[in-house]
């Protein structure tokens, strides 16, 4: 049987009672790369509070090379993530970690700031006066132990559907593996902190690393290196694993044992790397 993997984890497990990892706290850090320049990031900071409307909301603040500007305030209200992006007074919903499996979600915009979920009754927002609406659907709920091994981490796998609730179909007519938009609880999107409805593959943002008071919870250092070896095993493992996903030969990218593209070098674990098993120590 195989190891199920994912890019900063030993494995992937079913979930189980697992408590709720919060998005919004004090020392977390969103570092966070923009196209295939490693050199060209920003990280996105929590750092201090903010009252509105009497209500507690964290200050995230959007940190280039140069300067530091206050981008969003951020709040956790029972296992969902609101946010209030600078110049609204609107509280919007990010994420929303109490769906269960089977679960549909809309999801809006609000400008060119960042894509949002909508609650129930709430009503799309226009962009260049076209209005824009979405579906997500959860496929799968599993679980990830983040990179220093401490806490394990819902995360939520969810299938981009059309206005009609029917999965997208590449050319092929099948469902493609590019549509999945990935939710990790206490961290937010592969894509980014404010992109919940970004599917992969991630075009211009990746998500590299998230930390909170320099302990790991998703990604790792920048300086951190893994070496890998090619896996020796059962060669029709290998067969069955890249035809069952459709794995790309010929495509330097390495890809989880569930077919999803990583968008970085991948941690420990088994990975698939041009039709071929490998081993991550």
């Amino acid at each position: 049987m195989f190891l199920m993997a994912f890019s900063n984890t030993l494995g992937w497990a079913q979930t189980s009672q697992v408590g709720y990892r919060p998005f919004a706290q004090d020392g977390k850090i969103w570092h966070c790369q923009v196209g295939l320049i490693k050199e060209n990031s920003y990280d996105n900071r929590i750092d201090g509070d903010t009252l509105i409307d009497g209500v507690n909301w964290k200050k995230v603040y959007n940190v280039p090379d140069l300067g530091k500007y206050y981008y969003a305030a951020v709040r956790d209200v029972d296992k969902k993530v609101y946010a209030i992006a600078k110049g609204s007074n609107r509280a919007r919903l990010l994420y929303d970690f109490s769906l269960k499996e089977g679960d549909i979600v809309r999801c809006g915009i609000e400008g060119n700031k960042f894509g949002c979920l909508l609650e129930k009754g709430e009503q799309p927002d226009s962009l260049l006066g076209i209005e824009f609406e979405a579906y997500l659907k959860v496929n799968r709920i599993d679980t990830i132990t983040d990179y220093d091994h401490n806490q394990v981490h819902r995360v939520f796998i969810l299938t981009l559907l059309d206005a009609y609730e029917y999965p997208l179909m590449d050319v092929r007519g099948e469902v493609s593996i590019y549509n999945n938009v990935v939710w990790i609880e206490g961290v937010g999107s592969y894509t980014g902190p404010f992109s919940p409805w970004m599917p992969l593959p991630a075009q211009n943002y990746t998500l590299r690393s998230c930390s909170v008071n320099k302990n790991y919870i998703y990604g790792y250092p920048d300086d951190y290196e893994p070496y890998y070896f090619e896996w020796e095993g059962d060669e029709d493992e290998v067969e069955t694993a890249v035809n069952s996903h459709n794995y790309p030969y010929g495509n330097n990218a390495f890809f989880s044992l569930f077919g999803i593209q990583m968008t970085r070098q991948p941690d420990r674990g088994i990975y698939i790397q041009n039709g071929k098993k490998y081993i991550i120590k």
